[in-house]
């Protein structure tokens, strides 16, 4: 119930419901039909449930909103209504309804908060407050309600935590709490809150 977008003079800009900060203009006042600039030299941005990220030109990465599973990943579960600094030398984020993920320079990603279906990929279902590096040799990622996705240098899709729906496209149903390779020759990916979107090199659509 709130939105975040992205200036070409690099300034982010926030309106809607901010309970939890998430609009991070250190107030939980909700801003109506009345978008707020709340930062700069932006360069990337995502929206979570009730969480907020957003890149810097300098590799930093700042947090804000609801942080009850530990999704802003500042080592606390306190929600925070300005932004504060998590991460260095990130290239590209996102975030699910409780979780967040982020990718940096050396092609490691990184993984934080809520993780009862194992969407953190980390072989656990253990909440996560500090950011967990997860996996390597990644390109780029999506992030789902309550599952992750991440493609390879190699093409390849990997998936992981909830499966109710099928929604990690490995032929189960079971939820998987370490990541699982489900195709090849991707080139792009996205996640919907339980269903997701890949794009291969021949330039067809999958989904499931």
């Amino acid at each position: 119930e709130y939105s975040l977008y992205l200036k070409s003079d690099g300034t982010l800009w926030a309106m809607g419901q901010n309970e939890y900060g998430q609009l991070g203009d250190g107030t939980t006042t909700s801003q109506p039909n009345n978008p707020k600039s709340v930062a700069s030299n932006v360069v990337a941005v995502a929206a979570g449930g009730q969480h907020s990220l957003y890149l810097k030109s300098d590799g930093t990465l700042w947090a804000m909103g609801q942080n009850n599973y530990g999704q802003l990943g500042d080592g606390t579960t306190n929600s925070q209504y300005l932004p504060e600094p998590v991460g260095s030398n990130v290239v590209a984020v996102a975030a699910g309804l409780g979780h967040s993920l982020y990718l940096k320079g050396d092609g490691t990603l990184w993984a934080m908060g809520f993780n009862a279906s194992g969407q953190l990929g980390d072989g656990t279902t253990l909440n996560r407050s500090n950011a967990e590096s997860v996996a390597s040799n990644v390109v780029a990622m999506a992030a789902g309600g309550t599952h992750s996705l991440y493609l390879k240098s190699d093409g390849t899709l990997w998936a992981m935590g909830h499966n109710g729906y099928g929604e990690l496209g490995d032929g189960t149903f079971m939820n998987q709490n370490n990541a699982v390779s489900v195709s090849s020759n991707v080139v792009a990916v996205a996640g919907g809150n339980e269903y997701s979107l890949y794009l291969k090199s021949d330039g067809t659509l999958w989904a499931m």
